[in-house]
């Protein structure tokens, strides 16, 4: 369930991304709806995850290995897989690991990755951990590198 929450916050972070870049009203009020359905997924999986957990008793660590796996895993997202089909109806018959699709790939995620809520992706990813609030609000500063790296992660 905590792999889940990091799939989750990749979504939602990267749709809300989506909605604070783009200019269409359309597309704007799509990504927003797809990134609050994404929010009520996360909510959904942590709250599986709290009730598995309490009675598995994990450990912190155990979970964080967990959330780490995941996001590592998560190059070869569903946000990508996604953007490929939209890339085929445009320049059908071009592979997925061509360069025509990486340079497409790596514009898109050159201007989304300006707008990226890397504050928000630590949010969600520390919530598993059911860090103490103090705890949490002093670690959170020191992790905005990871922000930065959560960016190039999930946004390549």
């Amino acid at each position: 369930m905590a792999a889940r929450c990091v799939v989750e916050t990749g979504t939602s972070t990267a749709y809300r991304a989506i909605r604070d870049f783009a200019d269409e009203p359309v597309l704007v009020r799509l990504a927003e709806h797809i990134r609050s359905d994404e929010v009520r997924h996360y909510k959904y999986f942590l709250k599986f995850f709290d009730r598995y957990d309490a009675r598995e008793n994990n450990g912190r660590f155990r979970v964080l290995r967990s959330l780490k796996n995941r996001l590592v895993e998560s190059r070869h997202s569903d946000f990508e897989i996604g953007l490929f089909h939209a890339f085929q109806s445009v320049y059908p018959g071009e592979r997925r690991d061509g360069k025509h699709f990486a340079a497409m790939q790596s514009r898109i995620a050159r201007k989304v990755r300006a707008h990226y809520p890397a504050g928000q992706a630590i949010r969600m990813l520390l919530k598993p951990l059911r860090l103490p609030a103090a705890v949490s609000s002093l670690i959170q500063p020191i992790l905005s590198p990871l922000g930065l790296v959560i960016r190039q992660v999930l946004l390549r």
